[in-house]
């Protein structure tokens, strides 16, 4: 196996791109940055692996970086999934539950509500729940 001349560093500010790409390309969106790190984690795969004998290392770079985020995202999709399904019913029930309960009517279950809520909680269900129901 042959060493590349680059340090991994270099090669990670060379192909920051290229994980990018294939997470639009495979229809991944990173609001936490967990897939351009499991992205990182091909690229050095790959970096570990070459071989110089087998072929342009961009080409095994970009191998690995794509299976990487496929078995990621295989590994996680149902668990994704259902989180989603789970917090979109939970926020329609509640929805549908304040929807009724107008402030003027039981300041008091608001009060109750808001007292166990961050505030941040609080303006969130504030703004998105409460406010579109009135």
């Amino acid at each position: 196996m042959k060493r590349l001349k680059q340090s991994f560093l270099d090669h990670v500010k060379q192909y920051d791109g290229c994980i990018y790409f294939f997470a639009r390309r495979l229809g991944l969106y990173d609001y936490c940055g967990t897939y351009f790190q499991e992205g990182l984690f091909g690229l050095w795969e790959a970096y570990r692996t070459f071989d110089a004998a087998n072929g342009e290392f961009s080409a095994h770079a970009g191998a690995k970086i794509k299976s990487r985020l496929l078995d990621y995202w295989r590994q996680n999709h149902n668990r994704y999934w259902i989180g989603q399904q789970i917090n979109s019913t939970l926020k329609w029930e509640l929805h549908e539950n304040l929807r009724q309960v107008h402030r003027e009517d039981d300041p008091y279950l608001l009060n109750g509500i808001r007292s166990k809520l961050t505030i941040n909680q609080w303006k969130w269900l504030y703004v998105n729940v409460i406010l579109p129901s009135r």
